[in-house]
């Protein structure tokens, strides 16, 4: 089975002063399918994660050029095997799957 994947962005408030970010409605909301029959829970989250960066880089060329530059955008993982290989803190063994590939 094909691994689905989805995410939603919000423009919201630069926090000041320790204050909680204001999000408004969600401005896009994606959903696919990958085209890819992933080996693991992890390797699925990798192929979301790429199509919602993909989505983020779109929405923030879009917001520059009408003059809304933005500040970095948080991104929001709940697989912890996902986030270890993303900021490389995972040992070896554990996306062993995706090397053989």
């Amino acid at each position: 089975a094909r691994s689905r994947a989805g995410g939603y962005f919000f423009l919201g408030s630069i926090p000041k002063d320790k204050q909680p970010i204001f999000l408004n409605g969600a401005i896009h909301i994606t959903c696919t399918i990958l085209k890819l029959v992933a080996a693991s829970a992890a390797e699925a989250e990798l192929g979301a994660l790429f199509l919602n960066a993909q989505q983020a880089t779109i929405l923030r060329l879009t917001l520059q050029e009408l003059g809304h530059p933005q500040p970095a955008t948080p991104v929001h993982i709940d697989n912890t095997t996902t986030v270890g290989i993303v900021n490389n803190t995972i040992k070896r063994q554990k996306s062993r799957s995706m090397e053989m590939r």
